[in-house]
């Protein structure tokens, strides 16, 4: 799995000890960063980490207020917004050209490689010297888009690395319940094996996750004569993790990196009919296309 550095929030740690302090910057962080490291805080002494029940307290007061400012500032648009938006991108000339594209190369061998090349994909609308779209054809495409936001989760300090393995940080959703669960120990070890780093098992860790997403969105268009319909939309979210892990490494150094997991996703959040068949999205949008309306299939935990 390819992993790379996601640059965090200077402020992340306070003093008493490793602990999230500014959900708003960290969600500011974005990938900014071009190196590949970025150590984000300045050591933390013994002394600072000793208090591991004191940090603790702490830390679950802090993360209680983090997370009524992140209820905030993690509002989505409603329905109207998206919906508006994402019709004005399906109107859009490049969309319009590529399903004209697609349809001529499902149906290659009715046209004439010339008037294809020439007539047909100029514009997005069949010329008279090309073999016409019929009325009401339809076609069926994916795309996704990113969102370079990043919301924090759980985060949980241990006094050493054998209490982290009974010590466990979660992503949680309101909507649909536990997305991910893992003990800290595991967190810290992703990070700094990442890094080629030692570890001090003996000495306080600390892990933290956050998590962004990237939407999906499947679209059925029929051809009115003109231009093609975006009728019926069904939507996917995926959920990507991303770590900040801090420990102390054999050397006495005390180090925070952080991690992201971007090459797949570990959880789903998909609409009822996301996994159909684009002939079964194609029935489903039919029912649309006649009343002359447009069809939503949101993810469960919109």
């Amino acid at each position: 799995m390819k992993r790379r550095s996601v640059l965090f929030s200077t402020a992340l740690l306070l003093s008493t000890g490793f602990i999230a302090s500014n959900v708003s910057t960290a969600l500011a962080a974005t990938t900014n960063n071009s190196s590949n490291s970025v150590n984000i805080v300045q050591p933390l002494t013994k002394a600072q980490v000793g208090n591991t029940s004191a940090i603790l307290a702490v830390e679950q007061n802090n993360m209680k207020q983090a997370l009524a400012k992140l209820d905030v500032q993690s509002t989505l648009p409603n329905i109207q917004i998206i919906s508006t938006l994402h019709g004005q991108a399906a109107q859009s000339s490049t969309i319009q050209k590529s399903l004209t594209q697609l349809w001529e190369s499902q149906h290659q061998s009715t046209l004439n490689s010339t008037n294809a090349t020439s007539a047909g994909t100029t514009s997005g609308v069949i010329q008279p010297d090309s073999v016409p779209i019929p009325y009401g054809a339809s076609e069926v495409i994916e795309t996704y888009q990113g969102d370079p936001t990043l919301y924090a989760d759980q985060s949980q300090t241990a006094a050493n690395y054998s209490d982290a393995e009974n010590i466990f940080i979660s992503i949680v959703d309101d909507a649909i319940g536990l997305v991910l669960k893992n003990p800290v120990s595991s967190v810290v070890w992703d990070v700094v094996t990442y890094y080629g780093s030692t570890l001090n098992t003996n000495d306080p860790v600390m892990a933290q996750y956050f998590h962004s997403f990237k939407y999906g969105y499947r679209d059925v268009y029929f051809w009115n004569g003109s231009s093609w319909v975006d009728t019926y939309t069904t939507t996917d979210r995926e959920w990507y993790k991303h770590e900040l892990s801090s420990w102390v490494d054999t050397s006495n150094n005390t180090r925070t990196e952080t991690e992201d997991f971007n090459s797949s996703p570990v959880f789903v959040d998909a609409g009822s009919y996301w996994y159909d068949s684009n002939s079964q999205l194609v029935s489903i949008a039919e029912n649309y296309w006649v009343t002359n309306s447009h069809g939503w299939d949101f993810y469960p935990g919109y």
